[in-house]
C-alpha cells in the first residue's frame, strides 16, 4: 500500500478535499500536526465540514506532530533540521508510538494523505512520519503529492 503526504500551504481547501484527493483515489485525509489549527481555512472544523458528503474520512493525530517548543526551536536556529528529524523519529518510537500504530493500520487499508502545513515534503516532519511507515512496513511506498505543481493556476 502507499502513503500519500501533502502540504496545503497555497492551497484551496475546498478544491483540495472535493476535487484533487478524491480524483486520487484518496480515502483518510490524516492530519498530522500537532494542532488542527491554522491562520488560513485548514482548521479542524474546516476539514471536517469539507470532507462531508466525499467519501473522505478525516482523522487528527495530534501526537503524530511536533511538539511546539521543537518547532519554535527549529524556526528561532537553536536547532538544526537533523537534531529537528533525530528528535520527531525518536518521539515516534515513544509518545506517539500508539497514534504511529494506529496510522499504520489506516495506512494499510485505506488511500490515506498525511496532511501538514509546509509545501516541500522535504522540509516537513511528515517526510520522516512516511518513512517510518514504510520501515515499519505498513507501507509499502511514499507519494509525496505536491499539488501546486499539478494545479498552478490554485495558487
Amino acid at each position: 500500500m502507499k502513503v500519500y503526504t501533502m502540504g496545503y500551504q497555497r492551497l484551496d481547501l475546498y478544491w483540495a478535499v472535493r476535487e484533487y484527493l478524491p480524483r486520487l483515489g484518496i480515502r483518510v485525509i490524516a492530519d498530522v500536526r500537532e494542532r488542527a489549527y491554522s491562520w488560513t481555512e485548514w482548521t479542524d472544523e474546516n476539514l471536517q465540514r469539507a470532507t462531508r458528503g466525499t467519501g473522505l474520512l478525516y482523522r487528527h493525530y495530534a501526537h503524530l506532530g511536533v511538539p511546539r517548543p521543537w518547532r519554535r526551536a527549529l524556526r528561532e536556529g537553536k536547532l538544526v533540521w537533523d537534531e529537528y528529524l533525530k528528535l520527531y523519529r525518536e518521539h515516534l518510537s515513544t509518545t506517539a508510538r500508539d497514534d504511529l500504530r494506529a496510522l499504520g493500520e489506516m495506512v494499510q487499508t485505506q488511500p490515506t494523505v498525511l496532511l501538514c502545513y509546509e509545501e516541500d515534503p522535504y522540509r516537513c516532519h511528515r517526510s520522516a512520519l512516511a518513512e517510518a511507515l514504510v520501515l515499519a512496513g505498513w507501507a509499502a511506498e511514499v507519494v509525496h503529492l505536491r499539488p501546486v505543481l499539478d494545479h498552478p493556476e490554485e495558487t
